[in-house]
């Protein structure tokens, strides 16, 4: 049996936001991404907070933006069994 399925290599995420200032909760932030949503190990998921100088609907603090551009590899599984016994390859 053969099966084809996507792996997440990187996940780059910037908020955009006024307030609050996201520098104190940016490693929570990015633990939250990769392992509460994605399932992943943290060091696959960037994050980045910036502002807009008071621009837009962000600067004005009606709002929050978020931006997220990830790379995904799509990986063959294999999987054989014999004689009872499953063993199973990724390529």
């Amino acid at each position: 049996m053969k099966e084809k399925i996507l792996k997440i290599v990187n996940l780059d995420t910037i908020i955009v936001m006024q307030k609050p200032k996201l520098r104190p909760h940016i490693d929570s932030i990015k633990d939250n991404i990769a392992k509460k949503f994605l399932e992943i190990d943290a060091d696959l998921v960037n994050v980045k907070a910036k502002t807009e100088e008071k621009l837009g609907f962000t600067g004005d603090e009606s709002g929050v933006k978020i931006l997220l551009c990830g790379v995904v590899r799509k990986i063959k599984i294999f999987i054989f069994i014999k004689e009872g016994r499953c063993s199973i390859e990724t390529f």
